[in-house]
């Protein structure tokens, strides 16, 4: 039973996120090639390099698992099952837009602003994901372990290892 709950609560936050970022995000990139860029935009990098297989297992606190890149999306899902979930995102932002995208967050639960990550950065209570604004290029980082508390320094940990790897 707490399989099925772990799942579906993934899967709903999985398809809140995905139907709330779609406005932000260009198309996502097929195999190893980037986006391509505009002249106001960079080239969104596949969320699946963003954060490895080895640290998403470590923040999961399992000795492996394989990313699953979605097909529609620039979204990595690394896990399932009862051991829980870690899923990335990688978008194109400005301050406004991610401003407006945590409001659908803020409506059914608490978010909290991090100092120091980032131009930007926040924490979603309910959904333990946090989101991250780096001049005009955005990520979140989320994990799901069910009824298990996720601590905020570990999101917080991971946000700072993918920093220096967005353009």
């Amino acid at each position: 039973m707490k399989k099925l709950i772990a799942v579906s609560t993934l899967s709903m936050v999985a398809a809140i996120g995905l139907t709330a970022c779609d406005r932000f995000r260009s198309p996502a990139p097929q195999g190893n090639s980037r986006a391509a860029a505009s002249p106001s935009r960079v080239p969104i990098p596949d969320a699946c390099s963003i954060l490895s297989a080895e640290e998403a297992a470590e923040a999961l606190g399992v000795s492996k698992v394989e990313g699953r890149r979605m097909p529609s999306a620039n979204y990595c899902s690394y896990g399932a099952g009862a051991d829980g979930a870690l899923y990335v995102e990688a978008f194109q932002s400005s301050p406004s837009e991610l401003e407006a995208h945590l409001e659908s967050y803020r409506k059914n639960s608490e978010t909290h602003s991090l100092n120091g990550i980032g131009d930007r950065a926040y924490i979603v209570d309910a959904t333990k994901t946090i989101f991250v604004l780096k001049g005009n290029m955005a990520f979140s980082i989320g994990i799901n372990k069910g009824e298990q508390n996720v601590p905020t320094e570990k999101l917080k940990s991971l946000a700072i290892k993918v920093l220096p790897r967005l353009p």
